[in-house]
């Protein structure tokens, strides 16, 4: 994982930085993100965190 080159990429931050660090830096734009886990694990209230986190409208990550 280490040799993987992910700086040459475009990534568009969100506003949580532990999400960044695990994306890599941020999300690729036109990218798909797999999110997998156990039942009951946190799965939904992350992405209705990020969804409500990123909901306005001087954000790129806006949901429209």
């Amino acid at each position: 994982i280490r040799d993987i080159d992910y700086t040459n990429e475009k990534r568009i931050a969100s506003n949580d930085k532990e999400l960044n660090r695990v994306l890599g830096g941020g999300i690729v734009p036109g990218s798909i993100i797999l999110l997998g886990g156990d039942p009951g694990i946190g799965k939904s209230t992350l992405l209705l965190q990020f969804a409500l986190s990123s909901n306005n409208k001087k954000n790129p990550l806006c949901f429209r």
